[in-house]
């Protein structure tokens, strides 16, 4: 059942209720895909969890209250300073991996036109989905299990807009319902939006526009982080405000002019957000993703299933699959 079908289905008025078209947004720009691309056990796994009975959360248990201040590419950037020089080569895109008798791997990288052969004892394939289905892995060795997971994962396209402001019109009250601090969902174009600097001091914000799904991956920034130096996003952010305007009246006007568009499938590392689940996909491979091929182990947030998504489940996966090299050579 995809989740469309269960909101049709489980839901009185399904997607002509306020509360269908609402779950219906809140699950495309959850997990970056389609409702009628997703399974229903998407919702069911998630919105199971509720914190605090009585007080609905649309996306279950939830915790996203921190930032790494300066940017969260200081966790990596620190991670890769501390490791030993020469640790890290930069510039080689691995193009295939072949499994030997000895139980090596012979990995083929493409050096800026050239090609590069290393033979390891152990491979750590922790990759954005994408990345990982591109490479030739048909010699590899991996099992048809693996093989066809391989073959029928899927990567979500989210997008996010942060827009700044001279004031914070969507705060208060207004002309909507109750107390306002800039979260809303919406069936327009829009999707989703909340302020990123709820509890920052000052008069100005930022407002983020969340994207989603087909609408998400339609956008084609020149590059994957543009600005508003990029006639694109100028227009997109135009047009977005215009539409949050409807919710939000008078946000456009306090604009300043500066934005920023992050759109990972427009990133030729990525090619996407992260993962979700296509109907007929648990109950074929649930919990196989990091199960390990030989000595080729597999990592990345696809494999998480307490942090799918999340940057958490790219390092708790990780992790594991470090451990399972350190548990065979110990």
């Amino acid at each position: 059942m995809t989740l469309y079908e269960w909101i049709e289905s489980r839901i009185p008025g399904g997607h002509g209720s306020q509360l269908g078209r609402f779950i219906d947004v809140a699950y495309n720009v959850e997990y970056g895909a389609d409702t009628n691309q997703q399974s229903a056990l998407a919702l069911v796994l998630l919105m199971g969890y509720q914190p605090n009975p009585g007080n609905f959360n649309v996306w279950g248990l939830s915790n996203e209250r921190y930032h790494i201040t300066g940017g969260n590419d200081r966790l990596p950037n620190a991670i890769a300073a501390a490791l030993p020089a020469g640790s890290i080569v930069m510039g080689r895109e691995l193009v295939a991996v072949r499994a030997n008798a000895d139980g090596t791997q012979t990995l083929t990288f493409n050096d800026s036109g050239s090609v590069r052969t290393t033979v390891a004892d152990h491979t750590v394939l922790c990759l954005p989905l994408p990345i990982l289905q591109r490479i030739d892995t048909s010699q590899a060795g991996f099992d048809p299990l693996m093989r066809n997971l391989l073959r029928d994962a899927r990567m979500g396209y989210c997008t996010k807009l942060n827009m700044q402001f001279t004031a914070r019109p969507w705060r208060g009250t207004g002309p909507w319902p109750g107390v306002s601090a800039g979260d809303c969902f919406t069936d327009s174009d829009v999707q989703q939006t909340w302020d990123t600097t709820k509890v920052q001091p000052g008069t100005g914000g930022i407002l983020l526009q969340y994207g989603g799904g087909t609408l998400a991956g339609s956008l084609t920034p020149a590059t994957p982080f543009a600005t508003e130096a990029d006639p694109y996003v100028r227009n997109l952010a135009g047009r977005m405000l215009t539409g949050i305007d409807a919710f939000y009246p008078g946000t456009k006007a306090v604009w300043t002019g500066k934005a920023q568009l992050s759109a990972w499938h427009r990133n030729p590392y990525a090619l996407g957000a992260y993962s979700y689940w296509p109907t007929g996909y648990l109950h074929r491979y649930a919990k196989y993703e990091g199960t390990a091929q030989g000595n080729i182990h597999i990592g990345g947030e696809h494999c998480s299933y307490d942090f799918q998504g999340f940057m958490e489940g790219g390092a708790t996966e990780g992790e594991r699959a470090a451990r399972e090299v350190i548990a065979t050579l110990t």
